[in-house]
């Protein structure tokens, strides 16, 4: 996917899936409830990709940090954990997961593979900025989440927390292989994963 001019008007479809919403490379569009009766529309057609805010009054486009844009524009796939905002940094914040294909060369090794990303980005009145992003699935470096055992789909093995938390997942990395119950989480503006609290 390739992020060109915010200015795109583009007409899209929406689907949500298991409380969380993606879209990929062919043509989609999230929206997601902002604080003060705002929403945010994150518009996508063919190699396009735009923001939109929209207001009581008025719609505005959203301008992303380079951070952002260059994370977007190697994503094939976009999933956005919550339809709903979290209150952050006096402002506003969403959790979402960019899929990255793991290599260019489709018939070299991890050709079919993806990295996953799980990304915490800041909106604040016309802004979206990426404040931090872990890799939580990668092809590359052998860490898989449950769900690769099935779908691979990390909409069937990641969801949303209470913030300070803000993902919950199962993944496995080497030596052993073995299932761990993690969560990420927001400190000082970076995001940490560590093994989830027994209850």
């Amino acid at each position: 996917m390739q992020i060109t001019s915010i200015k795109n008007s583009l007409a899209l479809t929406f689907f949500v899936a298991a409380g969380l919403a993606s879209f990929t490379a062919s043509a989609q569009n999230i929206d997601l409830s902002l604080s003060k009766n705002t929403s945010l529309e994150l518009k996508q057609k063919a190699s396009s990709f735009t923001t939109v805010l929209h207001g009581r009054t008025e719609t505005t486009p959203a301008k992303l940090n380079r951070t952002l844009s260059d994370v977007l524009s190697q994503s094939d796939q976009i999933i956005v954990l919550s339809k709903k905002s979290i209150p952050f940094d006096s402002a506003e914040a969403i959790t979402a997961i960019a899929r990255i294909p793991s290599s260019k060369k489709p018939d070299g090794f991890c050709g079919a593979g993806h990295e996953d990303y799980l990304l915490f980005i800041k909106v604040q009145k016309h802004q979206l900025r990426l404040v931090d992003k872990a890799l939580i699935q990668s092809c590359l470096h052998n860490v898989s989440l449950e769900s690769d055992n099935g779908s691979d789909d990390p909409k069937d093995a990641v969801a949303s927390g209470t913030f300070p938390i803000i993902a919950q997942f199962k993944a496995m990395s080497p030596p052993d292989y073995e299932v761990k119950e993690l969560q990420a989480k927001i400190e000082e503006h970076k995001i940490t994963i560590e093994q989830q609290q027994a209850h």
